[in-house]
């Protein structure tokens, strides 16, 4: 017993550790970055970060289920992540899905093999 005691007193200083937060990113967390941007207009960093937010105000408004008009919700996360509007706009559409006028013609950013079975 005085050996697991001894163990667990040793190895609990290190649950109390400031974790050390880099102060670059990582090269590959670059590349990445780099790569999301040229693909989808915004960085791998910059989407999390408009997650997290997204996350962080419906935590503020309601712990479970909130419900907010868009605009309202896109003026908070312009406001939170100091973008403008139309940036928070734009990441949002991305993130969604929205309604075709028809499904089996494709507007012009897709073909046809993109819908069919």
């Amino acid at each position: 017993m005085s050996g697991e005691t001894t163990r667990i007193t040793e190895s609990f200083e290190r649950y109390w550790e400031t974790p050390q937060i880099p102060t670059e990113k990582p090269e590959i967390v670059k590349k990445i970055d780099a790569a999301a941007s040229i693909e989808f207009g915004y960085s791998i960093t910059e989407i999390c970060e408009l997650l997290g937010e997204a996350i962080n105000i419906g935590k503020k408004i309601h712990p479970t289920v909130i419900c907010l008009p868009l605009e309202n919700f896109i003026t908070r996360l312009a406001t939170q992540l100091n973008w403008n509007e139309e940036k928070v706009t734009k990441a949002l559409e991305l993130l969604s899905l929205s309604q075709h006028s028809d499904f089996l013609k494709p507007d012009e950013t897709f073909e046809k093999r993109d819908v069919y079975p």
